[in-house]
């Protein structure tokens, strides 16, 4: 009984430390997206992304994205991913009453609902997702992430003059691109 009990003690530590061990970013992943070096703070502040957003929230935690300086005046930036004509592309569900509440750029509301529900806790996983579609693996190890695969991405040896002329060719030629194309989602880029 004793040995039963005992075990079931080291079993519930291992899994509680292997639960608590799980990182939530992944910068340094050979498929992720983002230079790790990247002043990401700074990019964040300067140039807001929806895909960058989702990350640092998910990385960092709502409380560390709250205290970025220039936050206040890009919540109405984010009040898009609640609009109804958005349709759930940035992974959240439309929300009027979160999107107007964003939209005042105030920080007052962050501990009353609507925000204050959203913001308890980690973006859920359709934002992460979303966010991953352009960012890659950059989540951390979470084994409940998406693969590549089903992101819809692959991973390669690929020369990168190749790779810049498609951005170029999808970013500033569009009308040249196959039909089949047009099935597929523009993603944003996360300027690093």
């Amino acid at each position: 009984m004793f040995s039963r009990l005992v075990t079931l003690l080291f079993a519930s530590l291992f899994l509680f430390g292997t639960a608590q061990a799980q990182s939530k970013s992944s910068l340094d992943s050979p498929t992720c997206m983002m230079w790790s070096e990247a002043p990401l703070y700074g990019s964040l502040l300067d140039r807001y992304s929806h895909e960058l957003y989702i990350w640092y929230w998910h990385a960092y935690g709502f409380s560390e994205v709250s205290k970025l300086p220039n936050w206040v005046n890009q919540q109405d930036q984010f009040a898009e991913c609640f609009e109804n004509k958005t349709k759930g592309n940035c992974g959240f569900k439309a929300n009027r009453s979160i999107q107007k509440a964003l939209g005042k750029n105030r920080t007052d509301g962050f501990g009353k609902k609507p925000l204050k529900d959203l913001f308890q806790e980690s973006p859920p996983p359709a934002a992460v997702k979303f966010a991953m579609q352009s960012l890659g693996t950059c989540f951390g190890d979470d084994p409940a992430l998406p693969t590549l695969e089903e992101l819809g991405l692959v991973s390669g040896d690929f020369e990168m003059n190749a790779c810049g002329l498609l951005a170029r060719e999808t970013t500033y030629a569009l009308d040249k691109l196959p039909a089949e194309m047009d099935r597929v989602p523009r993603r944003g880029v996360a300027d690093s």
